[in-house]
């Protein structure tokens, strides 16, 4: 059976070995914990710089897009416009007085082929 001067070498030495272990526990556990910092530091890295290409890419697309709408817009207007001309010349045709013989008809024609061209 232990004497009271050995249980206290033995308490003295159990928590010595307690506290080693812990500080042991702490300090690996320390090192892993900031190696698995380091890693997600590179991998949050490579993840900003993934998504400042993706949305350089998408920027250029949307400049892309934007562009080709005002050129459809532009061209929605000037086909309209061409439209409302073609009407408008059309109706002229269709209200004037066109010669009733062949050769006057025909040079009657090319004269209003060659002033719709002016116009």
């Amino acid at each position: 059976m232990p004497t009271f001067s050995n249980f206290k070498d033995l308490l003295a030495i159990a928590l010595t070995m307690s506290f080693l272990l812990f500080y042991a526990y702490h300090t690996i556990n320390k090192k892993v914990l900031e190696t698995k910092i380091s890693q997600l530091e590179v991998k949050n890295s490579q993840l900003i710089s993934n998504l400042k290409e993706q949305n350089d890419a998408v920027m250029k697309w949307k400049e892309a897009s934007d562009l080709q709408q005002s050129k459809l817009m532009k061209m929605e207007k000037d086909a309209k416009n061409k439209m409302i001309e073609s009407q408008k010349f059309a109706y002229k045709m269709m209200n004037q007085d066109v010669p009733h013989d062949c050769e006057s008809a025909v040079k009657w024609a090319a004269v209003q082929a060659l002033e719709g061209e002016d116009e």
